[in-house]
C-alpha cells in the first residue's frame, strides 16, 4: 500500500476554520449510542474481527465477503469481516426501531437526511472529524470538499460518503439514445464533443417518428419513453441549467420547483406528449415497461440510469452488435451552453460509525484502508488480473481481451466483485494512485469511449471541472428542513402536490394549459409554505457554502 499522506495545508486551514466558535457534542460523554471517547493512545488491535453493517436493501449482496476473490483478499489483508444486515423493509421504521430500542450495528448506512438528525442528537454517530488523524485516506480523498460532509447544526461530520468520483466529474443520468440511429442522424456529431440542442433533438425524434409509425409488431411508436414523472422533471433540469438549490439574492435561495426555467422545461415535455414523441404510459411504467419498449423499438430513447438499460442492450445487441442504448451528455436547451449537473467528490449517501462499536480504533483502521487510493481502484476495477494489470513499468494497464469478452458495462462491473462495497466505492480515477496515470478511464465501466472498449459501449463525456455550470446538489446535503420539523411537514406538503401535478401538466392539452396548470401548483406550493421553508434552508444553504470555502 502506499504511504500515507497527512492533510495539506489547505485542509488544515478548512480544519482550524470549522473548529472556530464549534459547538462541541460532548466527544468524551456517554450517550444513548453509547460512547464517542476513543483513546489515541490506544493501540490498534490485528485479531481477526468481526463488524456489523446495516445497510438498505442491496441486489448484489447476497453472498458473504468470503464468496469472492475480492472480499477474501479485503480480509486477508485487515483481518475484517463485515457481517451485512440488510433493511428489507420501510427503512423509515427500521430507523425508528433502532432509535426507540438503542440496538445499534458497528457500521451503518447514512439514514437519509431527512433522520439522521435524530441519530445524531441521540448520540448514534461517532464524529469522524475528532479521528482524523486515524482516517488520513478520507481526508487527503475528499481535500477542501470535506467541509460538504459536515452536519451544519453540529459543525461535525458524521459519514464518509459513497460513490463518489475522485479527481475525475461524471456527469449524471443523461439522454439515452439508440446509438446507431443517433449516428445515422448527426453523422460525426453524434460521437464529438459539440453540444446536440434540445430543438435539433426533438426534430430527430420528430423525423424517427414520421419514418418509424410503428414498430416490426404493429405497436405505435413513441421514441422518447420514461417513467416517475417527478423523477424525469428532475432529470430533464439538467437540460435545463436548473439547479438544485439556486441564489435568488444576498441571503436567500430557492428551489428548482419554482426556478424560472421550470415552465419553458414542462411546456417542452407536454409538447413531446401532443406530438408522440413522449410514450403516452409515461406515468405508469416500470423498469420492466420501459425494457421492453427499447428492446422492441417502439421507443428508442429514454433518461433511465445506465445499470437500468443492461437487459434492454442485452436485447437489442442480440438483434444487432451495432444497436445499443448510448447516454448523450452534451444535449443543452440553448446553443453553446453546457448545463448539465455533475457529481462532485462528495458523492452520496455514507457509512458511518456507531457509538456502539466495542472496537472504533480498529473501526476506524479498516476505515482508512478501504480508503486508500490503490484499494478504491481494487473496489470498482477488481484485483490485479482481472480486466486489468500491471505492467512492466508499475501502471495500470487494460486487458482488453478479458474486456471485451463481456460487453456490457454493468455485467463487467458486478463481475469483479467490488459492487458489493457500494457504501464505499470511489467510483472514478484517483490521483493518489500513482500506478494509475489516466491514459485510459475505468475499464469496468468503459468510460475512455471507443478508445479502449472495442464495443464502443459506455457513457460519453467529455466533461471537466472547468465546464461545470452548476453547483454539485451533493455538495448541499442535509441542508433541508428535519422531517420532523413544521418546515419538513411543510416540504412532504409542497412535493406531494408537485408530484400530482407534473403528469397531469405533462398531459395537459396544450402549451397554454399546461403553463397555466404549472402557475396553479405553483400557487399552491407557495401558500403551503414553500418560501417558509426556504428561509429555513437558505443559512444552511450559506453555512454550507462558506464551510466549502464556496465562491
Amino acid at each position: 500500500m502506499m504511504k500515507m499522506q497527512k492533510p495539506g495545508r489547505m485542509v488544515a486551514l478548512l480544519l482550524s476554520l470549522l473548529m472556530t466558535g464549534m459547538v462541541l457534542a460532548g466527544c468524551s460523554g456517554n450517550g444513548a449510542g453509547g460512547t464517542t471517547s476513543i483513546d489515541p493512545e490506544e493501540p490498534v488491535s490485528t485479531d481477526p474481527i468481526t463488524f456489523d453493517l446495516l445497510m438498505a436493501s442491496w441486489p448484489l449482496w447476497d453472498e458473504p465477503m468470503t464468496a469472492d476473490p475480492l472480499g477474501q483478499w479485503l480480509i486477508e489483508q485487515t483481518n475484517v469481516t463485515i457481517n451485512v444486515e440488510l433493511i428489507t423493509g420501510d427503512i423509515v421504521e427500521k430507523c425508528a426501531l433502532l432509535l426507540a430500542t438503542q440496538d445499534y450495528p458497528d457500521l451503518m448506512v447514512w439514514p437519509g437526511d431527512s433522520i439522521a438528525g435524530q441519530f445524531i442528537e441521540q448520540n448514534v454517530f461517532v464524529p469522524l472529524d475528532e479521528h482524523f488523524d486515524d482516517i488520513p485516506n478520507v481526508v487527503s480523498r475528499f481535500g477542501s470538499d470535506i467541509g460538504a460532509l459536515y452536519d451544519v447544526n453540529t459543525q461535525h461530520m458524521y459519514r464518509i460518503p459513497q460513490w463518489s468520483t475522485g479527481n475525475v466529474i461524471q456527469i449524471d443520468t443523461g439522454i439515452s439514445v439508440r446509438h446507431d440511429i443517433m449516428k445515422e442522424y448527426f453523422g460525426d456529431r453524434a460521437t464529438e464533443e459539440s453540444v446536440i440542442t434540445l430543438e435539433e433533438l426533438e426534430n430527430f425524434y420528430l423525423e424517427y417518428k414520421k419514418d418509424h409509425p410503428k414498430n416490426a409488431s404493429g405497436t405505435n411508436v413513441y421514441p422518447f419513453t420514461a417513467m416517475a414523472p417527478a423523477d424525469l422533471v428532475y432529470k430533464m433540469c439538467q437540460v435545463y441549467g436548473i439547479p438544485g438549490y439556486y441564489e435568488t439574492g444576498k441571503d436567500s435561495v430557492g428551489l428548482y420547483l419554482v426556478h424560472e426555467k421550470m415552465p419553458d422545461l414542462l411546456a417542452t415535455l407536454n409538447r413531446w406528449y401532443n406530438k408522440g414523441i413522449l410514450d403516452p404510459e409515461f406515468a405508469i411504467n416500470k423498469l420492466e415497461n420501459v425494457t421492453n419498449k427499447l428492446a422492441t423499438h417502439s421507443a428508442i430513447s429514454t433518461m433511465v440510469q445506465e445499470s437500468g438499460l443492461v437487459e434492454a442492450n442485452n436485447s437489442l445487441q442480440n438483434q444487432d452488435p451495432e444497436s445499443y442504448m448510448f447516454s448523450y451528455y452534451k444535449v443543452a436547451e440553448t446553443p453553446g451552453e453546457e448545463a448539465y449537473v455533475t457529481y462532485s467528490t462528495v458523492g452520496s449517501g455514507g457509512l458511518c460509525l456507531t457509538t456502539s462499536c466495542e472496537d472504533p480504533r480498529r473501526a476506524l483502521a479498516w476505515m482508512n484502508f478501504m480508503n486508500d487510493p490503490e484499494v478504491m481502484f481494487y473496489l470498482c476495477n477488481g484485483l490485479p488480473g482481472t480486466f486489468w494489470d500491471y505492467d512492466e513499468a508499475g501502471k495500470v494497464a487494460p486487458k482488453l481481451d478479458a474486456v471485451s469478452e463481456i460487453a456490457d458495462l454493468w455485467q463487467r462491473f458486478r463481475k469483479v466483485g467490488g459492487y458489493k462495497y457500494q457504501w464505499m466505492l470511489n467510483e472514478g480515477p484517483d490521483s493518489r494512485f500513482e500506478a494509475y496515470d489516466g491514459s485510459f478511464y475505468q475499464i469496468i465501466h468503459g468510460e475512455g469511449g471507443e478508445a479502449y472498449i472495442p464495443s464502443n459501449k459506455g457513457r460519453k463525456t467529455f466533461w471537466t471541472a472547468e465546464k461545470d455550470t452548476l453547483i454539485n446538489p451533493a455538495l448541499f446535503q442535509g441542508i433541508e428542513p428535519d422531517s420532523n420539523s413544521d418546515e419538513g411537514i411543510m416540504m412532504s406538503e409542497v412535493y406531494s402536490y408537485w408530484e400530482s401535478a407534473v403528469p397531469k401538466i405533462i398531459m395537459a392539452k396544450n402549451e397554454a394549459e399546461a403553463r397555466k396548470m404549472y402557475d396553479d401548483v405553483k400557487k399552491q406550493m407557495l401558500d403551503a409554505g414553500l418560501e417558509e421553508c426556504m428561509e429555513k434552508v437558505a443559512p444552511r444553504y450559506f453555512a454550507k457554502k462558506e464551510i466549502m470555502a464556496k465562491d
